[in-house]
Parts: C-alpha cells; structure tokens; sequence
C-alpha cells in the first residue's frame, strides 16, 4: 500500500442521533490499515442529542483525518447522504451509516485493491453481520444461520459457527452472518442489482464501496422515489459491473427503532400501490441513463410491478 499522504478513499458516515453508537462506526473507520490515503467525513444531521459533540472530539483529535459536515436544520437523509458523499475528495467512496461499524481492519484495503485492479467495476460489498439483541428466538435464529452458512457453501464456517455459539454466546450474537432468507445468486450485472434491490436486499449500505465519480453523479430526481441506498446499488450498477466479497466485514445494527427496510418504506411510501407506482417512475427514470442493452432489464422489471410483483 503506497504510504505517501494522498486521499485514494473518502469514508463516509452520515448521522443523526446516534450518540450511543457514532464511536463504533468512526473507531472502525480510524482503525482501517490504509496508512494516510483516506479521509472521514461525517454528515451529522442537526442531531438533537450529543452526537455533534462526540463527533467533533474526534475531529479535534484527528484534524487531518476527520472532517465533520454541521447542518444548520435538519435536510433529511438523502440530502444529508448525497452531501456528503459530494464534498469527498477519494476517488472511491466507502459508506457507513452512524448506527452500523466495521469490525475487519483491512476492509478498505481489501475492496480497493479490488475496484483498483478491476477497472470496469463501479461497486465492491461484502457480507455484513446483524447485532440484533431484540430477536425473538435467538436459538432458532441460531439455527437458521447454521444451516445458511452450510447452504452458502462454507462448511468450514457452519462448524466454526456452532463450536462459537456454544463457546461464547455473547460474541456468536455481536457477530453472526446476516443471511434472512437472501439466495445468494450474483453476477454483478444490473440483473443482479435490480433482484437484491427489490428482493432479496442483501447489499447494505456499510458494506459498500464506489467509484467516487458515478456515485457523485446519482441524479437528484431519482431520490425522490427510493432511498439513498436502493438508488446507490442501482446507480452504480448502470455504470460498471459489481463485486460482491463473501468476507463479513461490518455489522448493521438493529435498534427498537431502527428504520428497517421494510418500515422505512411503509413509512415513506405507504400503501403498497404507492410504492408500486414510485418503483415504475424510479426505473423509468433510470432508463435515460442505462446502456441500450440494458434497458430490457429496467423494463421487464417495471412489467412485473405493473402487473401487481412486489
């Protein structure tokens, strides 16, 4: 890795109210093995509690690391993430939401070599782990993740999981693979994207690294009809491949309040048509800027919401 001062990565947080979680997700971006060559910018959103001030302590201690984006009103997330994302300087951006962290030291190291030595690709995501303390049966839960892992493929890490649960339940739950009910199927063609997008949603938004120049580019119209992260996994897939690493390198955390997917939409979109029809104007739209070969798959997908697929 060059050592020589230069920003080749822009870490991104953005935040609002996260006073009991914003140290993890900043501890996980200072302790990336990368040498000088990134930056962290934190987007705080006028957070009401002491957010601003835990983030700004950090910024004292780093000046030439951190950098922290104060807002004088609240804009709401999109606004606050495409900010951001905007004032960076790397020429790839690594995403982390202020809630979530990362917990592998060579993380950035790992998605840069890869969008480095592999031109063509816009985006690199990874496996992420889910702390979830409020599950409502964490022994079924547990067997769940036991048989997904063997699923996936990886027996070695079945067993290792299991051998864990029993050694150390605490550390097991801190750190057990999320899988839901996601079939990993995955190309790293806008097919692919446009399934995890709308179906098996398994990219999330602190896994991922971009090309700073496409992801700066994502048309502000378009958040108008999704989230700031759906448009991300969809904007990047127009504009290059993507790489989807088995390595689980951050954690999402589950709060009672937490904005799941599905709550975040029910709140924001409401009633299923509503949603349906925010979908069909999102890929419509995305259609002036897809590929000609690649317009078919916007289409299809847009026929299938007509025709009542969610």
């Amino acid at each position: 890795m060059d050592k020589k001062s230069k920003t080749l990565i822009s870490v991104c947080i953005i935040t609002y109210n996260h006073e009991d979680y914003i140290s993890d997700a900043i501890e996980g971006a200072l302790m990336q093995d990368f040498g000088d060559n990134f930056e962290i910018i934190i987007g705080d959103d006028c957070s009401t509690d002491t957010t601003l001030e835990i983030c700004g302590k950090y910024q004292k201690k780093h000046p030439s690391k951190i950098r922290v984006l104060e807002r004088e009103k609240n804009i709401g997330m999109d606004a606050n993430w495409t900010s951001t994302i905007r004032s960076a300087k790397g020429a790839y951006i690594a995403l982390c939401e202020g809630d979530d962290y990362w917990t592998d030291k060579r993380k950035l190291s790992k998605q840069y070599r890869f969008l480095n030595e592999n031109q063509d690709y816009s985006l690199c995501s990874h496996e992420t782990y889910l702390e979830d303390p409020y599950s409502s049966n964490n022994f079924i839960s547990f067997l769940s993740i036991i048989h997904k892992n063997y699923k996936f493929g990886n027996l070695v890490l079945a067993i290792k999981t299991f051998l864990l649960f029993f050694s150390d339940r605490n550390k097991f739950w801190n750190r057990r693979r999320y899988y839901g009910d996601t079939v990993r199927i995955y190309d790293g063609t806008l097919s692919s994207a446009v399934n995890s997008v709308f179906d098996s949603r398994y990219i999330h938004t602190a896994s991922m690294m971009a090309k700073a120049d496409v992801l700066k580019r994502m048309p502000d119209e378009a958040f108008e009809f999704t989230a700031s992260h759906m448009l991300s996994v969809l904007w990047t897939a127009l504009h290059g491949s993507q790489k989807h690493l088995k390595d689980a390198m951050s954690v999402r955390r589950v709060q009672p309040t937490s904005a799941r997917i599905t709550g975040r939409e029910t709140k924001r979109w409401g009633i299923s048509d509503n949603k349906k029809n925010r979908y069909i104007a999102l890929l419509t739209l995305l259609k002036k800027y897809a590929k000609p070969e690649n317009i078919s798959i916007l289409d299809n997908r847009i026929k299938e919401f007509k025709n009542n697929h969610l």
